[in-house]
Parts: C-alpha cells; sequence; structure tokens
C-alpha cells in the first residue's frame, strides 16, 4: 500500500507476510498509531456473514469447484432462496427459469453465481437497523451494487481485468463508509459539516476520524481474508494514482465506475460529487472523454434491473 494506508506501523510485518495483502514495502498510507486499536476493534465489530466469508475463500481458491460453491450456499436456506430469486429475475437476463442452484451454475458460471452469493450475503449486512448517522443503508447498498454492475460492463469492455473480481470490488469499495454509518455515527455531523463547508468526504473524515472510509473498509477487508487486489481497490478507489502497480487496473474501473454512478445520481450520498476520472486513468484503459460519454449513455440499460438487487 502507499501512503495513505489503512494500517498502523506496528501491522506492517503482519501485513507484509500475509499472501493475501499487498506489501507495504513501498510506503504505507500511515495513521496515527493510537488508531490502530480502533481499527482492531472495528473488524471485531465488522464481521462479515459467514456465508460471505467462506464464498471469499471459494474466490481465491483456485482448486475450489462448483460443488464447493453449492455446499456452502445451501448452509444457509434464506441465502439460497433469495439466490434463486435473484437467478430467476431481470438481472440475470435468462430466457427460462431454473429450478436449482447446480442449473444456474451451468447457465451462468461459477465466477457469476459466486458474486450474486456474495452480493445477497453481504447485503443482509447493510441492512441492519441503524442509528440516525452519516447515510442511508438502503441509499449505499443501491449504489454498491450499481458501481459493482458497471464495474463488470468497463471491465468486460477494456478487457482490463477479469470482470467478476471488477464486480465484488465494485460491491464492497464502500463498506468502510457503512461500518463508520454503523459504530461511528456520534461523529457524522461533524464530517457532514465539514463537507458542507467544501471538503471531499475522505478529507472530512480523515478530519475528524484521523481516517477515512476507504482504510477502514480496506482494513476490515483484508482481516475477512480478501484477495490482495480487491484490497487495493478498497483502499485507492478514491486515490488511483497512489495505487501499487499491480492492482492498478482494477483500482482504475471501480474510480470510473464510482463516478459515474454518482453522476447518474445513485450515489452514497445525496448531492455528492466526485472528480471526473483524469486522462491518466482513462487513457491506459483505451478509454477517452467519447468512450466516457458512451458509458454514460449505457448507464440506463446498464443499471435498469439493479433494483432485483435490493436488500429484502
Amino acid at each position: 500500500m502507499s501512503s495513505t494506508s489503512a494500517t498502523a506501523p506496528s501491522l506492517r510485518a503482519a501485513f507484509e507476510a500475509d499472501d493475501h495483502c499487498l506489501s507495504l514495502r513501498s510506503g504505507e498510507r500511515a495513521i496515527d498509531p493510537s488508531i490502530e486499536p480502533m481499527f482492531e476493534q472495528l473488524t471485531g465489530l465488522c464481521t462479515l456473514p459467514s456465508v460471505a466469508q467462506r464464498v471469499i475463500q471459494i474466490a481465491d481458491d483456485p482448486n475450489a469447484d462448483t460443488q464447493d460453491l453449492l455446499e456452502v450456499v445451501e448452509t444457509d436456506p434464506a441465502v439460497a432462496a433469495r439466490l434463486m430469486q435473484v437467478v430467476n429475475s431481470a438481472y440475470c437476463g435468462l430466457r427460462n427459469p431454473v429450478g436449482d442452484l447446480r442449473s444456474a451454475l451451468t447457465l451462468l458460471g461459477i465466477e457469476r453465481v459466486r458474486s450474486l452469493a456474495l452480493t445477497i450475503s453481504i447485503g443482509g449486512t447493510f441492512g441492519r437497523p441503524t442509528p440516525v448517522g452519516l447515510l442511508d443503508p438502503q441509499r449505499l447498498w443501491d449504489h454498491s451494487v450499481c458501481v459493482a454492475t458497471i464495474s463488470r460492463q468497463i471491465a468486460t469492455r477494456c478487457n482490463a481485468c477479469q470482470p467478476e473480481e471488477a464486480y465484488l470490488a465494485g460491491l464492497v469499495h464502500d463498506m468502510g463508509l457503512l461500518f463508520i454509518n454503523q459504530h461511528l455515527n456520534s461523529l457524522a455531523p461533524r464530517v457532514l459539516a465539514h463537507m458542507q463547508s467544501g471538503m471531499s468526504l475522505p478529507n472530512a473524515e480523515r478530519h475528524v476520524l484521523a481516517f477515512d472510509h476507504a482504510q477502514v473498509g480496506a482494513y476490515v477487508a483484508w482481516r475477512c481474508g480478501f484477495p490482495r487486489d480487491i484490497v487495493a481497490a478498497i483502499d485507492y478507489h478514491h486515490a488511483p494514482a497512489a495505487c501499487p502497480d499491480e492492482a492498478v487496473p482494477l483500482v482504475r474501473v471501480v474510480t470510473i465506475a464510482n463516478y459515474l454512478s454518482t453522476r447518474y445520481g445513485r450515489g452514497s450520498l445525496e448531492g455528492r460529487r466526485l472528480p471526473a476520472p483524469s486522462e491518466g486513468i482513462l487513457t491506459p484503459m483505451g478509454l477517452d472523454l467519447l468512450s466516457l460519454r458512451q458509458l454514460w449513455e449505457e448507464l440506463p440499460e446498464t443499471v435498469a434491473n439493479v433494483h432485483e438487487l435490493a436488500i429484502a
């Protein structure tokens, strides 16, 4: 990670030794060491559902197969039932409905079904009751699935990275914002006050909390065993130029998708604005302002059926 990492200095050795996380040897996004206990505490509070964590392990295991995924999903009947609803919805676009998960895997592929299973299981985390805080969890979830869907489209068009990896990165890019809202909501008015004075959301968070939502989201993702590039996509989606080289394509995809979704009115916060992606982000992807406009014009169709993934 770079000079703005989710880790405090005393955690560097753990990050460097872990194959699931980017090495910090090139620099780190440093936080005050006094914040480290809060990150550890948040990690304990912000655990993902067991199905989601096991599906993540499957996603990172090259030897995992269809049967492994079936066995995990079937351990939670609610997730399995909701997954079948989504598989047979307009979002997946199957010509004929299917009656079982094995058939869905045959038609959609293990990567697509795995992404849907993660979406459904993680969605329950967003749907938990939350005191008044920084944002509306339902709005954040809508933003997350929009960014995920747009990320898949961009990755497919640009051949920049694996489309389902892009989908997952888009889905979880703002989960740190959810955790802040759930567990530090009393500080939300101060963050909002700084935003109203002209600060960006990450800057306002750092001013009030000494860290931002990308940092804490990346830290929790690392502790939950997410693949290293997904951790980087969370950490750097507001600072793609600072990202380590190996994760840059995925981070660029999520950054562009986040901008398009937010500008389209499907942002995490009402009225929030993000800067347009620079040529330094677009050009290496084979994109320019014209192709960005084409992506924009396709957005109504791209996100038309995202509502099928609404929190049940």
